[in-house]
């Protein structure tokens, strides 16, 4: 704690800190902000994805090409250099597969104290204070 609070006090403060570490952040990761990398598995055993089933029941020359046109709007608007949030205190990193567009990982952080609350796929997603409190079983 007490080499925090003195490289706090070198940086000037807590608020010229976060910028230090900021500008350092957005630098490393800016070229991962919008990614692609294979996200087939090898030996063509399918897709390393929740929704591998959905991707396998549509391949790719099946998609209509409205959908493709407008797939490609919408990647070329994210893939855009800071149209996605980056920081170190919260951001958001997308993954697109290099053989279908239409196959994407997107992932996020929430900062200032919040962590991220745990989520089943089954269940949506809601804010802490939404959330209703777990059930007891009757006895």
């Amino acid at each position: 704690l007490a080499a925090a609070a003195a490289i706090e006090a070198e940086a000037g403060g807590p608020g010229p800190l976060l910028e230090t570490v900021n500008r350092g952040y957005i630098a490393e990761m800016r070229a991962h902000a919008f990614d692609e990398a294979p996200m087939e598995q090898p030996g063509g055993g399918g897709y390393a994805h929740y929704y591998r089933q959905n991707i396998a029941d549509s391949p790719q020359g099946a998609t209509a090409r409205t959908k493709l046109r407008r797939l490609v709007q919408e990647l070329s608007s994210l893939s855009g250099d800071g149209n996605l949030p980056l920081a170190a205190e919260s951001a958001i990193l997308a993954l697109r597969d290099e053989a279908r567009m239409d196959v994407l990982k997107v992932g996020g952080w929430l900062g200032h104290g919040r962590p991220p609350q745990p989520r089943s796929p089954s269940r949506r997603l809601a804010p802490p204070h939404l959330t209703p409190p777990p059930r007891r079983s009757a006895r």
